[in-house]
């Protein structure tokens, strides 16, 4: 049974996730607002030959913009994420999530004060609230399962989807700014209400330092440490091998690599569609004000990421009674790669019906990648690199999927562009399928090893 004070922590790391995990995903609502006021406007001033201007409705430079910003910050912000995992291996818990609190307010406020006369605060807000988010995810990854006695799957997943759900904040803002409201009073009071529940959440973490017996939460710090050790036992026995206990031998493993690679492949699809989801609803929908609602369909629909998110942890718990070791992961692997093929495929058919299919294939998308990522790294790699690993994982493949921008580019060079990006990227996430039968035969292979 869970005591009141680790209800408490679950119930506040979800809720902590829900409000700022993820928000820079709710990127598409924000460029709204920022549109609104102006911002890059001056990108769409047209000269004419009778010294007058005019300003174009449709402006590929404005986008142009907005998506180098988004591609940027997300690249940069996963590979500095790549430092909260070693982080987290070296200090105690607390205090690097008190710092990444305090970073996240700062980035909140960013977008608070960016305008038209100061446009580049976007870019590191975006960064920074990325990188403060993720550092809580990891934070809540590395120190709640392990006091979950049964059913530490579907709180992964569930956590997940509140990480995924938080781009309802920058919807709310929007919502907020349509009747009226500053962005700059929404976004300050929004940051007020991340220091008192992160910081509440903060309080009831378990700390890494166990050397001081006399707390009253001793015994409690001692049964963690203990189930800790039996879960790194019970995972060494499902096959990790002795080339993975270092990680030198984890990173060049092919397992690793190849995995890798499928996250690049799926995440870029996953990347692209949020990058160039305003630009794609202006082309169908040409009014404003039907934009303006499907976004906020879009965004209520991932909303919906908290139920979606729990099917992956149940697919994922599910796969342990017929299949053992690596090969639990096989089918979630599977469904990830052809559910990011079929979002490829409805990009084909730009009519407003789809766009409802759309917004709920990309919501089970983005749950399926990260649960099915970061139990992958569980259950496949040793646990006491799992912090590290995550944060290399997401960094590498962000690295990778920087050429996003390269397909934004390629969107604005002719009026197709699009259906033939959309192509390219279905082939991608076609090719990711091979990596499931890659870790269904190493399975086999393991059998060979000597485990430590």
């Amino acid at each position: 049974m869970l005591s009141a004070k680790h209800f408490i922590l679950i119930i506040l790391s979800l809720a902590e996730l829900f409000l700022f995990g993820g928000i820079q995903f709710g990127w598409f609502a924000l460029v709204f607002i920022l549109k609104q006021e102006g911002v890059f406007k001056s990108l769409c001033v047209i000269e004419q030959y009778d010294n007058s201007t005019s300003i174009a409705e449709d402006c590929f430079p404005q986008d142009e913009q907005f998506n180098l910003i988004f591609s940027i910050g997300i690249a940069v912000f996963t590979v500095v994420s790549a430092i909260n995992g070693q982080l987290y291996q070296a200090f105690d818990v607390k205090r690097i999530r008190i710092i990444f609190i305090a970073i996240g307010v700062c980035g909140i406020l960013l977008f608070a004060f960016t305008s038209k006369e100061m446009p580049w605060l976007t870019l590191p807000g975006l960064i920074i609230v990325g990188v403060a988010g993720q550092s809580l995810l990891i934070s809540n990854y590395i120190q709640i399962p392990v006091l979950l006695h049964k059913g530490s799957s579907i709180y992964l997943g569930l956590l997940n989807g509140c990480y995924d759900s938080s781009v309802l904040t920058f919807m709310l803002v929007k919502k907020l700014y349509e009747d009226g409201v500053d962005k700059k009073f929404t976004f300050i009071g929004f940051a007020v209400l991340v220091i008192v529940i992160s910081g509440l959440c903060t309080l009831l973490h378990p700390s890494r330092d166990r050397a001081k017996p006399n707390s009253n939460d001793s015994k409690t710090d001692a049964n963690i440490s203990s189930k800790e050790n039996n879960n790194a036992v019970v995972h060494n026995t499902t096959g990790v091998t002795t080339e993975l206990e270092t990680m030198g031998g984890v990173l060049r493993h092919p397992l690793f690599m190849g995995f890798v690679l499928w996250l690049t492949a799926v995440l870029l699809k996953y990347l692209y569609f949020l990058g160039s989801a305003n630009r794609m609803m202006e082309d169908i929908l040409i009014d404003k004000v039907r934009v303006s609602y499907f976004s906020d369909v879009m965004t209520f629909t991932m909303i919906g990421s908290v139920f979606s998110s729990s099917i992956a942890g149940y697919t994922i718990q599910a796969m342990e009674k017929p299949f053992s070791g690596n090969r639990k992961m096989v089918i979630p692997l599977v469904v990830t790669s052809c559910l990011a093929v079929l979002l490829s495929a409805l990009a084909f058919v730009r009519t407003t019906t789809v766009l409802y299919v759309e917004f709920v294939v990309l919501t089970f998308l983005r749950s399926f990648i990260y649960t099915v990522t970061i139990e992958f790294i569980r259950i496949v790699f040793p646990l006491k690199f799992m912090s590290i690993i995550f944060g290399l994982v997401i960094s590498f493949s962000g690295i990778l999927t920087l050429c996003q921008y390269g397909l934004f580019a390629w969107t604005e060079k002719y009026d197709t562009a699009m259906s033939h990006v959309n192509g390219f990227l279905m082939c991608a996430s076609t090719i990711s399928l091979l990596y499931p039968i890659l870790v269904a035969f190493s399975q086999g292979r393991k059998k060979r090893y000597n485990l430590s």
